[in-house]
């Protein structure tokens, strides 16, 4: 079954499209100025658990990407 599509669909998907290439394009563009190391979780009183390298910031991106 074919879901029929309107503006709002075709408006919605290109307004997280454009969103998606921007996100990527500020990530490749201050890559250098990031630290090597970032925190990858926090607990509940706010305090940084987990350190995590900077390519975890590419996963919700790329998962994004992928799911789209």
């Amino acid at each position: 079954m074919e879901l029929k599509r309107n503006w709002y669909h075709l408006f919605t998907e290109t307004v997280c499209l454009i969103l998606m290439i921007g996100i990527l394009l500020y990530l490749f563009l201050n890559w250098g100025s990031f630290p090597n190391k970032i925190p990858g979780h926090y607990n509940a009183a706010g305090v940084a658990d987990r350190p995590g390298n900077k390519g975890e910031l590419l996963v919700t991106p790329l998962l994004d990407g992928y799911c789209t």
